[in-house]
């Protein structure tokens, strides 16, 4: 039997009730690991996302590091 660990950072949490797409938050990072029962890891990866037409808040950023440029240079479409 194998594992699969997904981990996604954002833009921040979305509204109490959400009415329009554009209030939800945006992916900024997606991570995940494959192992096996016993926990050995079998592949991983983490990729950042380049953020188009929305930007990381600072307060956001302190949380996870990630900030608006490091996305933009170092991020995936």
């Amino acid at each position: 039997m194998m594992y699969l660990f997904v981990d996604t950072e954002t833009t921040g949490l979305p509204p109490s009730h959400p009415s329009h797409l554009a209030q939800w938050p945006r992916l900024v990072q997606l991570g995940w690991i494959l192992s096996e029962e016993t926990g050995d890891v079998i592949m991983q990866d983490a990729d950042i996302v380049r953020p188009e037409g929305y930007y990381i808040p600072d307060r956001v950023t302190r949380i996870h590091g990630i900030s608006t440029q490091q996305a933009y240079e170092q991020g995936i479409s």
